[in-house]
């Protein structure tokens, strides 16, 4: 059974395989792009490889990019560059370099992985491969997380925290200068949801911040918010 870790890098979310049949730990040239980190490839350094899937020769490596594998561990990944793909699916595989690289231990009967003596578990194979098709801006991909959360427990009430969260995101970015559309009132948010912390989880992931009895969007840049309202709008 294929086995992943979640990866976030440069602000997007990715699925990486783990291959200890791979030498070398690799990304797809396509995956790079998606990531927008064409800058760190060093083309001077390439070299043939061989892994489970077969033998090739990379175009180039970015080297120690800094990494967090999933949400908890701060790290750095060297990879090794393959050409542009028709269907690069394994667009990150870690190989056996990471894995001496970060004292890993992988436990196939707990299903858990330690890497730097961070014990952590693998994720489910239905989201690792909802991520492969193409890598996930973070603040859309932890909003789902607690959107599924909450859809688990009631339905009615995922719907409702939706909505809001989608309205009180367009009145920020129609009327980014008024202030009284750039907060709300903790009491509203207890009064209405019944799982009233995950909603105040997400409006903590998106940049709230608690002032007295309120949620203040003190955010500059109201980019995330861009991305994530598109988001909301496909879900509905």
């Amino acid at each position: 059974m294929e086995k992943y870790l979640i990866l976030e890098i440069n602000n997007f979310v990715v699925p990486a395989l783990i291959d200890t049949g791979a030498m070398i730990s690799i990304m797809c040239k396509d995956t790079v792009d998606l990531l927008g980190i064409q800058s760190y490839i060093d083309t001077t350094s390439s070299f043939d490889y061989c892994g489970s899937t077969g033998c090739s020769r990379t175009i180039g490596s970015i080297f120690d990019m800094d990494i967090i594998i999933d949400g908890k561990l701060n790290t750095q990944i060297s990879f090794g560059i393959i050409p542009h793909r028709d269907n690069c699916q394994l667009s990150i595989i870690l190989g056996m370099d990471f894995f001496v690289t970060h004292s890993c231990i992988i436990n196939f009967i707990t299903d858990k992985i330690t890497i730097e003596g961070i014990e952590l578990e693998f994720p489910g194979a239905i989201k690792a491969h909802k991520l492969k098709k193409k890598p996930c801006n973070k603040w859309i991909y932890m909003i789902k997380d607690y959107f599924h959360i909450c859809k688990n427990k009631n339905k009615n009430e995922y719907e409702k925290m939706r909505d809001t969260l989608n309205k009180i995101i367009s009145n920020i970015l129609q009327h980014p200068s008024v202030f009284e559309y750039k907060s709300i009132c903790k009491k509203v948010i207890d009064e209405r949801f019944q799982h009233a912390s995950l909603f105040i989880n997400i409006l903590s992931t998106l940049g709230f911040v608690q002032m007295e009895d309120r949620y203040v969007y003190l955010q500059e840049d109201d980019t995330v918010l861009s991305h994530v309202q598109k988001g909301l709008v496909k879900a509905q």
